[in-house]
């Protein structure tokens, strides 16, 4: 009986937490069904649970996993736990209220399934849950109205400025049906919609090298092809420029190389970028070999052949 109750137990757990996905849960009930089922025939069931916010930082960012432990069970025990599961989630449907209060941005004739779908649509575009607007009681369910939060607060600000983008700005460009600004728009999945150029530089100025390259691995590990950030060498050359400027030589060579191993840019801005980073760290030889790179792949470069006659010509 004792592994009975320990399984119930993590039944409760995965459906308390499943429960703050999304309004309405409409996917996850029969998503969690269907892998606790599966589960119970094997021995490991491996299952991989989105934080609830997404502020800024790598270690926040990062996925939780859980190995949860399984045993054969019987029957009666099955179906003991699909009824608690059934118990602990159906609350969490039936507390999207049918009629709303509070509604101060949002139209107050809003339909309910309009409503589940709107704030669906924050979900994805954040990479959030709703306990990240709404305030959430001991008893796990949502106290909506509550204005508690400051992320709500911004929300309604964030949802003005859309609605005033798209009507008092691309409304006006004059073409029929004209793309419209949603939240997804900028944020991309990011809590804060931050380019990686602005992560990066802010990380330099405050960490230094070392940290900033590291976190540059982390976030490519965790977020490339996802589209949050831009994984192509626009912002490593951006960065680097803005190094060189600032006479940091050093930081300048390391994230250009950084760039050309993580990247492998075939563009003469990427080369130039090279060639100049290694020349004002005093590292010659390396800029020529830069320089002979980029006349290698773009011979009428012809500024890359006055700055290798240069280099070539000094004692």
């Amino acid at each position: 009986m004792a592994d009975v109750w320990g399984h119930l137990f993590v039944s409760l757990r995965l459906a308390i937490n499943a429960r703050s996905f999304v309004p309405g849960n409409d996917a996850v009930i029969p998503f969690l069904v269907n892998c606790r089922l599966s589960a119970l025939q094997t021995k490991y069931y491996l299952i991989k649970q989105p934080q609830i916010g997404r502020p800024a930082g790598v270690e926040s960012n990062r996925r939780k996993t859980m190995l949860i432990h399984f045993v054969r069970l019987g029957a009666n025990t099955r179906r003991l736990l699909l009824a608690a599961l059934l118990l602990v989630i159906t609350p969490g449907v039936a507390q999207f209220p049918d009629k709303f209060t509070n509604l101060q941005v949002l139209s107050k004739d809003i339909s309910k399934a309009e409503l589940q779908s709107t704030m669906r649509s924050f979900v994805f575009a954040l990479n959030v849950r709703c306990p990240f607007c709404h305030v959430q009681k001991v008893d796990m369910s949502f106290d909506y109205p509550a204005d508690d939060k400051d992320t709500k607060k911004t929300a309604r600000i964030m949802l003005q400025m859309v609605a005033a983008i798209n009507h008092d700005y691309v409304g006006k460009i004059g073409k029929p049906t004209p793309i419209q600004v949603e939240c997804v728009t900028c944020h991309r999945g990011l809590t804060q919609p931050r380019p990686l150029l602005a992560v990066l530089a802010e990380a330099m100025e405050k960490q230094g090298l070392e940290k900033t390259v590291a976190l540059y691995h982390d976030l490519r590990k965790q977020y490339y092809g996802t589209g949050q950030y831009d994984f192509g060498e626009t912002p490593l050359n951006q960065l680097t420029e803005s190094l060189l400027a600032k006479d940091r030589n050093k930081e300048a060579v390391a994230i250009m190389e950084l760039n050309f191993a993580a990247n492998s840019p075939g563009s003469v801005w990427a080369y130039h970028m090279l060639a100049m980073s290694h020349e004002a760290n005093g590292e010659i030889e390396k800029a020529k070999a830069d320089y002979r790179k980029v006349m290698e792949l773009h011979p009428e470069d012809t500024w890359a052949k006055e700055q290798l006659d240069s280099l070539s010509s000094r004692k």
